[in-house]
């Protein structure tokens, strides 16, 4: 199995490198942009640390071009990317490598290894270093060329092969669930169509049996409406939701789903201080990650902003209203047959969304659904 040549030491090329997709098809992505915004020199300084980082590790030799068909146990570790969003995203083609029948377990920080226990497609899911044995593998799976995301690979399984996700590419916004999946079947050598990628390439999580016989205590209406409240970043964080649930609750909507981290909670108290507005089931704060998905997965639609509640309700497959800001385009997000509607701000804030386009879009949905 050939080596992967290191990139050469101009300018050019390693700019290149970090908007170059290494894939046989490109995804939607802001490369050409990103690019520009950057500058050729930026660029070019991060290719080139991360190829000095891999040289001075000793393992840039031990990168491959392919999956090797003798190679039978694989461990991915999803390091360097901590957000439960982008680990639906870039996990999603697990699928892919099961019906290739690999043996592939998952290295993850312990919230995430946490979303994935018990999944169908991987044998097991790791979160301690203690854990992992370099020779229970074949060979790893890495997200990228990252430093933090080669940390396990360098500590625990220095000798073993592995090939890369994202490789050197890094900085673009892009769709990272069609990336991965893509990438997958190429590391495989498969040439697949769209459609045959797609449902590798579709954010997917098992209902945990614990965490849907707790959902089961909880009654939804028959219109139930669940609603992602609160964010990490302010801008991508939607707060006219009295208005918008005024709106619902005058189109018959009959019942709110609250959920949300703690972050949430001073609009979750805005919400249940309000007249006008449909009854609630108020959770935010006080379930853990699957413990939601249990509850998505049972209500009629979702309404998100962009973040992790989002593909979560994705993952739960059920139709989605997915709220986006100027900056992120939707089908950088969105799954490839996803159900539901997407709204995308004008502006770099999703508050300029207005209630009545909201609500519109969220009873359309529930029409068709």
């Amino acid at each position: 199995m050939t080596s992967v040549a290191p990139v050469r030491w101009t300018p050019r090329a390693l700019a290149q490198a970090c908007v170059q997709q290494p894939l046989t098809r490109p995804v939607p992505a802001d490369d050409g942009p990103f690019r520009a915004r950057k500058g050729l020199w930026k660029l070019a300084v991060r290719t080139g640390r991360r190829q000095l980082v891999l040289g001075l590790s000793g393992q840039l030799p031990l990168l491959r071009m392919r999956i090797a068909p003798a190679w039978r146990r694989l461990l991915w570790v999803h390091e360097g990317m901590p957000q439960i969003g982008d680990a639906l995203m870039d996990l999603a083609p697990r699928s892919l490598l099961h019906e290739r029948g690999l043996s592939v377990d998952l290295f993850a920080a312990p919230h995430v290894a946490s979303l994935f226990a018990g999944d169908r497609w991987f044998a097991r899911v790791l979160s301690s270093d203690g854990d992992v044995q370099a020779q229970d593998y074949d060979a790893v799976i890495v997200l990228s060329h990252d430093r933090k995301a080669l940390r396990l690979k360098r500590e625990r399984l220095s000798a073993l092969p592995w090939v890369s996700l994202q490789g050197y590419y890094g900085g673009p916004d892009f769709h990272r669930a069609r990336f991965a999946a893509r990438r997958v079947a190429d590391l495989l050598g498969l040439t697949l169509s769209d459609a045959e990628l797609a449902p590798h390439a579709t954010q997917k999580l098992a209902v945990d049996d614990a965490a849907s016989r707790w959902a089961a205590q909880h009654a939804l209406a028959r219109r139930t409406v669940a609603v992602a409240l609160g964010g990490v970043r302010a801008e991508r964080t939607y707060h006219r939701w009295v208005e918008v649930a005024r709106l619902l609750q005058q189109r018959g909507v009959e019942q709110l789903l609250l959920l949300g981290g703690h972050n949430g909670r001073p609009l979750a108290d805005q919400l249940a201080a309000a007249d006008g507005r449909p009854p609630m089931l108020d959770l935010v704060g006080r379930t853990d990650l699957r413990q939601a998905h249990a509850l998505l997965s049972r209500a009629s639609v979702a309404v998100c902003a962009d973040g992790g509640l989002m593909h979560l309700a994705f993952a739960a497959s059920i139709p989605v209203v997915s709220i986006f800001n100027a900056a992120i385009e939707p089908q950088w997000r969105l799954p490839p047959h996803a159900s539901g509607a997407s709204l995308a701000s004008l502006t770099a804030a999703v508050d300029d969304l207005s209630p009545h386009a909201i609500a519109d879009a969220v009873c359309t949905v529930l029409l068709a659904h």
